[in-house]
């Protein structure tokens, strides 16, 4: 009981946290409109992730062998 009591407690801290982590801030009214007449002003430019994806790649790969091998190795030492 008091192992479901904890579980529950923190399944909803950690929604509540999430949800205040991703919440928007209040702007000064619905639509949040600047003295432009935009929505929400300029916004930064995306992050690009591309130059990232080749050692993402590698890293993959070298995972992926190593975990093959220590599989192996461990059938084999059965």
């Amino acid at each position: 009981m008091k192992n479901t009591f904890l579980r529950t407690l923190f399944l909803l801290s950690f929604l509540l946290i999430d949800l205040v982590l991703f919440a928007q801030p209040y702007g000064s009214g619905p639509g949040t409109d600047d003295e432009n007449g935009t929505l929400e002003g300029d916004d930064l430019p995306a992050a690009s992730i591309n130059a990232k994806l080749i050692w993402l790649a590698v890293v993959g790969i070298i995972f992926a062998y190593y975990t093959f091998q220590k599989s192996r190795l461990a059938k084999l030492s059965k």
